[in-house]
């Protein structure tokens, strides 16, 4: 049992000097002694006594907090961290850096190699503190952030500075895991609903809730918030046995929970009020997802939507021209926000949809501040002969009307749309030119499905839905002309596409963008360009020339 420590004796004090207060509150009688006026002295150290008899010291008792009801002695906390062989110094401490959340934060400066026995090696993981600390403390014992210093900052007589400690960094990933951003529209709509009870940014699906800030009262309010949204009810006990979207949107699938009320235009991140959004528009696939780390390194400030294709609702048929997609578009963007100035962009093929929406708001009268074209083929210009350049030769209008080799191609070319590249998978070319169109497509889910990279939910017949929306949107590609445009464009091509392509990729955009256009080269290939850790030099760039092109247009 932890107690405070009281020294007696003939070693104790009168008291202090000139402060008969303080006297009087920490020199008090002893009651074991028979010698008149004989006084025990109040420490305010933490300690108890072991099995063998010695005295363990535990910490001050000045560090007691009431944390969510319960009275948490920190120096209890820091000594048991401090059991850890990893551990050289630690500190605890509650924090309340945003108004109504307080949390309990630990400070841990670990042993340099060699210091201790046994030191793990690399430092342990936020997990594997919390885990710890859960077996030897109780859970509310427990700090929801873990804070590595390579030392403590001090006061002019030598103690830890317990006020110069840093804040815990904020927003999405915990400490030692890789951040995943949302995968499909349900992970999504669950992170943004976690970032608006944690009151944090950027939260990935794998992301620990408790590592986050959350606790028992904020876990109350996010079920409720859940429940709110989807129509679902999900069990409390589920957060803490799986704290993390990704296993919350599992569970929601298994009660039949779907994405809410579908709408082509997705709010990717809400930003600062205010501020001019980006607009952007999806690929071949459909799916608005890849945006999520561009959004992300914009900063957190900046606004940014993004325009799903409609056939991913079910409910209705995806447009068969980019013609109908850009008009159709246009209006969901004037609904959102009627006046311009517009930034507009798209990757891949959204670059082309993006492409025609600014010539439909311009001839509206709208202003286009910029046209972000990121990795975009030029289209054909109208009246020219021939088709868009592609690796497929033929139209699928037909059923089975598509070579064993156009086949592969965009079933190659859907396979990395979705993260499933064929290099990554042990996948034969050769194997899948003997098969028919529909056996390549079960051939790849197949050894997705082997090798573990099928997201959670996402079954086979769900993925040969998705197939189809990205089919009729490829055809939709490759029907379309394109009239010039007048406006201020700028055009990032991947470093990859500039290394290998035998043509210039740049070359068919100067007949289409008349009044020019500015080019820059963007790291990695057409995929990984708009993942980490390309895609944070590439929205570095692409924030430089929206601040431009609003300062212009103001």
């Amino acid at each position: 049992a932890t107690g405070e420590l009281y020294v007696g004796g003939v070693g104790v004090a009168r008291g202090y000097v000139n402060r008969p207060d303080l006297t009087a509150e920490r020199f008090v009688p002893n009651p074991y002694s028979e010698e008149p006026g004989a006084r025990l002295y109040r420490t305010g150290d933490l300690a108890r006594f072991l099995p063998d008899g010695q005295i363990d010291f535990l910490g001050r008792n000045d560090h007691q907090v009431k944390l969510r009801g319960y009275r948490i002695e920190l120096g209890e906390v820091e000594a048991v961290l401090s059991q850890h062989p990893a551990v050289r110094e630690a500190a605890v401490l509650v924090r309340e850096d945003q108004p109504g959340n307080k949390r309990l934060v630990a400070y841990l400066v670990t042993a340099a190699e060699g210091d201790a026995p046994g030191q793990p090696s690399p430092a342990p993981t936020t997990a594997e503190w919390r885990s710890f600390l859960q077996e030897r403390l109780p859970e509310y014992m427990v700090p929801t952030a873990f804070v590595p210093l390579d030392e403590f900052p001090r006061t002019a007589s030598g103690k830890v500075d317990r006020r110069a400690l840093p804040a815990p960094e904020r927003g999405g990933g915990s400490a030692g895991e890789t951040f995943v951003a949302p995968r499909d529209l349900l992970e999504m709509q669950l992170a943004r609903i976690w970032e608006e009870v944690l009151d944090v940014r950027s939260v990935g699906v794998r992301d620990n809730f408790f590592e986050l800030g959350g606790h028992s009262l904020l876990a109350t309010r996010l079920m409720s918030r859940i429940e709110e949204v989807f129509g679902k009810q999900l069990a409390l006990t589920t957060l803490f046995r799986s704290p993390t979207v990704e296993h919350q949107a599992g569970l929601l699938r298994q009660q039949g929970a779907t994405a809410g009320e579908f709408d082509t235009l997705v709010e990717i991140q809400a930003g600062k009020e205010g501020r001019t959004p980006l607009y952007c528009v999806h690929p071949s696939g459909g799916n608005v997802l890849g945006y999520a780390e561009l959004a992300r390194f914009l900063g957190e400030d900046q606004p940014v939507y993004a325009f799903q294709s409609r056939g991913l609702d079910r409910g209705q048929a995806a447009h068969t021209t980019i013609k109908e997609m850009a008009a159709f578009y246009v209006e969901r963007l004037r609904a959102a926000r009627p006046e311009g100035p517009y930034l507009l962009g798209g990757w891949s093929m959204g670059g082309v949809v993006a492409f025609e929406m600014a010539q439909r708001l311009r001839q509206r009268g709208q202003e286009v501040a910029l046209l972000a074209l990121i990795d975009v083929p030029p289209p054909p210009p109208a009246g020219a002969a021939g088709a868009l350049a592609r690796p497929f030769k033929k139209a699928w209008d037909k059923v089975g009307g598509m070579s064993l080799q156009d086949s592969l191609a965009l079933i190659k070319s859907f396979g990395e749309d979705l993260g499933l590249p064929f290099d990554k998978l042990g996948i034969r070319t050769a194997e899948l030119e003997k098969l028919s169109p529909e056996a390549q497509l079960d051939y790849l889910l197949e050894k997705a499905a082997q090798s573990d990279r099928l997201p959670p939910g996402f079954d086979a017949e769900y993925i040969r839905f998705l197939f189809g929306v990205f089919k009729t949107n490829v055809l939709a590609l490759q029907r379309y002309t394109a009239k010039r445009y007048d406006g201020r464009a700028v055009l990032f091509t991947a470093d990859d596409r500039l290394l290998t392509d035998t043509k210039n990729p740049v070359e068919g955009w100067t007949k289409l963008l008349p009044q020019g256009f500015e080019f820059q080269a963007a790291p990695g290939n057409h995929y990984t360009m708009i993942k980490r850790p390309h895609v944070e030099k590439l929205a570095a760039r692409l924030r430089e020339q929206m601040a431009r092109a609003l300062g212009e247009a103001t």
